[in-house]
């Protein structure tokens, strides 16, 4: 598996747009952030993308837990789910996050 799903419990207000914000600066500082895999053809390669093509397209997916009676249990099954999610190689950045 490629997936290296990693949980953090926030507490307090979240000013998401400073968390995104936080999250394009990183992907702007690291390449290995803006890299996809081309697998059309042999070998795979890796490529660097363009800070502005990943921005554009980077998002965060938001889960409201709000209306669940076990959340705790609910947040485990979600978890679960998005770290099994196929990866898009090609994709303009393979970081994925959800809140």
């Amino acid at each position: 598996s490629y997936n290296i799903p990693i949980t953090y419990a926030l507490e307090g207000k979240l000013d998401k747009t400073a968390l995104r914000n936080s999250l394009l600066f990183l992907i702007k500082r690291h390449q290995i952030l803006r890299s996809s895999i081309m697998d059309f053809d042999y070998p795979p390669h890796s490529i660097v993308n363009d800070y502005l093509e990943v921005a554009g397209s980077f998002s965060i997916e938001e889960v409201d837990f709000s209306k669940e009676v076990n959340k705790f249990e609910k947040i485990k099954i979600v978890i679960s789910e998005i770290a099994i999610k196929e990866i898009k190689l090609n994709a303009p950045t393979l970081l994925k996050v959800a809140l």
